[in-house]
């Protein structure tokens, strides 16, 4: 079994604790993850040079995933970031002064649309 079927098979199985509106869509954006990533090296594929060696074609494709991983990262990173910043604002809230409603506005503004 390879390492990408047991991620997936390990996702599957995390993705089957969810409720199913949130699964398909954590499904969604995990689906739309390996495609970057595959286009990533389908790109590489392309325009791998015949003359190159077999390992320097390997590690340009090593590489392609590398950024392309590196790219997903760098956005949950920013997305997990705004979230943190508005959970410590609604934490810093005081009970007895701020509004639940200004706490339902924070936590819509970082969750995504689809949610």
């Amino acid at each position: 079994m390879s390492v990408s079927s047991i991620i997936v098979a390990l996702s599957m199985i995390e993705l089957s604790k969810v409720p199913s509106t949130e699964a398909r869509t954590m499904k969604k954006q995990l689906d739309e993850r390996y495609m970057q990533v595959a286009r990533a090296c389908l790109q590489v594929l392309n325009n791998v040079n015949p003359a190159a060696d077999r390992s320097q074609q390997i590690q340009e494709v090593y590489q392609a995933i590398d950024k392309a991983i590196a790219d997903l990262y760098k956005k949950q990173e920013q997305d997990l970031a705004i979230a943190y910043a508005a959970l410590r604002e609604i934490a810093q809230m005081d009970a007895s002064k701020d509004d639940l409603n200004r706490a339902i506005n924070l936590a819509n503004g970082v969750l995504p649309k689809h949610h």
